[in-house]
């Protein structure tokens, strides 16, 4: 007859939460938080060179449409810094709008110009969650109405 043998595999992660030292997971959580907040004002800042970008581009004869939705899509990217969903929800929108409107070469200017405004009317501005979403509201119905 055989004997029957048991491994046990000590996990590396087992040990490590063993070891005196660390930090707590709320300690872990307000750093995580810090981290975020230091990224903020860069975050603003891309988007406030982003927005200039568009604006510039747009007031060409002949605007890149591929180039308003790469810098749209690099908004959307800078978004996640602040944490704040809504404002990436207006750089998605401005990616809708140009993928529906975008037709030789043309966006719809005012709609594009709408767009930046409540870009801006968002993220430096502290507006509540009210307006947020009559913004957010907004641009859906007018992004709807415009499909070709």
């Amino acid at each position: 007859m055989s004997v029957v043998r048991k491994y046990v595999v000590k996990s590396p992660l087992a040990d490590l939460i063993k070891r005196p030292g660390g930090i707590s997971a709320r300690e872990a959580l307000r750093r995580a938080d810090q981290v975020i907040e230091n990224a903020r004002e860069g975050c603003l800042n891309e988007i406030d060179r982003l927005l200039e970008c568009i604006r510039v581009e747009s007031q060409q004869p002949a605007p890149d449409t591929e180039l308003i939705y790469q810098y749209s899509a690099d908004m959307i990217a800078s978004c996640v810094g602040p944490g704040d969903g809504d404002l990436a929800q207006v750089a998605i929108s401005l990616c809708d709008l140009i993928d529906r409107t975008a037709v030789a070469g043309q966006v719809n200017r005012t709609a594009l110009d709408v767009h930046m405004s409540s870009m801006r009317a968002m993220h430096r501005t502290g507006a509540d969650a009210a307006t947020r979403r009559a913004l957010l509201g907004g641009l859906a119905q007018m992004v709807a109405k415009l499909d070709v």
